[in-house]
């Protein structure tokens, strides 16, 4: 057993026995936030919160030609949405700061000149030309570590002349074992594959590799939990960790998200497009729960089944980091939706004000303009809603141009209805019925009964079927839809009443 899997093993036993747990979600702002970070970050906040230990989130945006100047911002939305509150952040501050790895330079210069200094790092003077033509060639090992042993003479001289250089960290050849929470024992070969690995790029910023090492170790973070894509680099970041002399924190990676097609999921791919960007779920509308909830059966790290958790305690509570799975998390859109559906019915049938409360919250936000349509009653919001049980996944349902129940407070568009009615012979010759049909109903109460439409087919000598569609397009401007009778129950009836009105006197103007 080689002594960084002793000091691995060490250091498991040590702080789970003495230290308080810390956990952190430390994304890249390069774009908005998606699916995949949405699990690292909340599997790791459920770490922290069942083991009594502090959530941290820290901001890596070393990567300043990738920066997003909006990503944080997002961030931040979708963190507040899933209700995701760090411990210790940028936003509210804590005692192992700055949390922005762009303020931390002189930090990293100091532990980079330490590495210098004790002889675990060198200064690589070796221009982009010869490095571009290393990687042409045949040989497949990278860079061959050529100033690794660079003389005194050559180091002072290029120095003096001001040549740009990098830092490099000297990696040993060895194999380098050490125990995932997840996946177990691992090996990697150091050394072999890529030789020495930069720490410090030119401008003086350091890498990936070596920030997040230090942050990890200076902010006091136990166990680092992310994607599984960094497992490869795992063994890279443990050697760094030696060469300080430092105890590594527990590591777990969790499987890679993947398309229905087993594919690793990617921006091109059509599930990412569909439900891939968290700004996007939040802007359809879908329930915070929904979303955590389908994470949940997809990634498992749950001892209770997906559909009892509506709660962010419940997934607190359920939580069993040993349920984790190895496999990758496949993408199922079908399955997403499924959820989504069961959960807003859910919402629907035990908490009713907390739904209304959740949608005005996205109306006023997405949808201003239409907020004052809304009844001023809760309760006839979800006798409403009650009437749609079983058909909306999410809020925007209610708004899409292309919803069946946009009419609920959004007036028909007496334009779209006239050209409707003018492209089909059929509601053209109703034109002309149109008042003595709409009388008909209004002389009597309007509950587009199977008998009261019986009635008016009989007296108005108008096909059933078309009758039907031509009261539909009045009062919601589409031909298909809903059953006559729970359009009329959807909406008042003086609403009823003045939109069959109001669209007849439109037309036969």
């Amino acid at each position: 057993m080689n002594q960084c899997m002793i000091r691995s093993i060490f250091y498991r036993t040590y702080h789970s026995a003495k230290k308080k747990p810390r956990f952190r979600y430390a994304p890249s702002p390069t774009g908005f936030m998606h699916i995949g970070g949405l699990r690292t970050c909340f599997i790791n906040y459920l770490h922290a919160k069942k083991t009594g230990g502090t959530f941290i989130l820290r901001i890596e945006d070393t990567d300043r030609d990738r920066f997003n100047p909006n990503a944080i911002g997002d961030l931040y939305e979708s963190l507040d949405y899933f209700g995701i509150i760090p411990g210790e952040c940028p936003r509210s501050g804590g005692s192992y700061g700055p949390y922005i790895q762009s303020e931390r330079k002189t930090i990293y210069d100091k532990w980079s000149q330490k590495l210098l200094d004790s002889g675990s790092a060198y200064r690589c003077f070796c221009s982009v030309k010869r490095l571009e033509l290393l990687r042409k060639s045949s040989s497949g090992s990278g860079y061959d570590n050529r100033c690794r042993n660079i003389s005194a003479q050559n180091l002072d001289s290029n120095l003096k002349s001001s040549l740009p250089f990098v830092i490099r960290l000297k990696l040993p050849k060895m194999k380098m074992t050490f125990i995932d929470d997840n996946y177990g024992s691992m090996d990697f070969l150091l050394g072999e594959l890529e030789g020495d690995p930069i720490m410090v790029k030119t401008d003086g910023m350091p890498v990936y590799h070596f920030a997040n090492v230090v942050d990890d170790h200076l902010m006091k973070i136990t166990n680092v939990v992310r994607g599984a894509e960094w497992l490869t680099s795992t063994a890279k970041h443990l050697a760094l960790y030696n060469s300080f002399g430092w105890n590594p924190p527990d590591y777990c990676h969790l499987p890679l998200m993947t398309t229905s097609s087993g594919k690793k999921l990617s921006k091109r791919s059509p599930e990412f497009e569909e439900i891939g960007l968290v700004k996007g779920l939040r802007k359809a509308g879908y329930l915070p729960e929904a979303i955590l909830k389908w994470l949940v059966a997809s990634g498992g790290g749950f001892h209770a089944s997906y559909r009892d958790m509506n709660s962010i305690e419940d997934f607190i509570n359920n939580f069993d980091p040993q349920s984790l799975k190895k496999e990758s998390a496949q993408v199922d859109v079908d399955q997403f939706k499924c959820i989504a559906r069961e959960t807003f019915d859910w919402f629907l049938d035990r908490e009713p004000r907390k739904l209304v409360e959740k949608f005005k919250i996205y109306s006023l936000q997405y949808h201003p303009q239409l907020f004052e349509n809304f009844p001023k009653d809760d309760q006839q919001l979800i006798d409403q809603f009650r009437k749609l049980n079983g058909r909306l996944e999410k809020f925007s349902d209610l708004y899409d141009p292309v919803s069946d129940y946009r009419f609920i407070w959004i007036p028909v568009n007496q334009e779209h209805l006239r050209c409707t009615i003018l492209a089909d012979p059929q509601f053209q010759s109703l034109l002309a019925k149109a008042p003595e049909i709409v009388d008909k109903f209004r002389s009597n109460v309007f509950s587009a009964s199977p008998d009261e439409l019986q009635r008016v087919c009989k007296e108005t000598k108008v096909n059933k079927k078309l009758l039907l569609s031509f009261l539909r397009l009045l009062l919601t401007g589409n031909k298909q839809g809903l059953p006559l009778q729970t359009i009329c129950e959807l909406i008042s009836m003086d609403q009823v009443k003045s939109r069959l009105d109001e669209s007849v006197r439109f037309l036969l103007d």
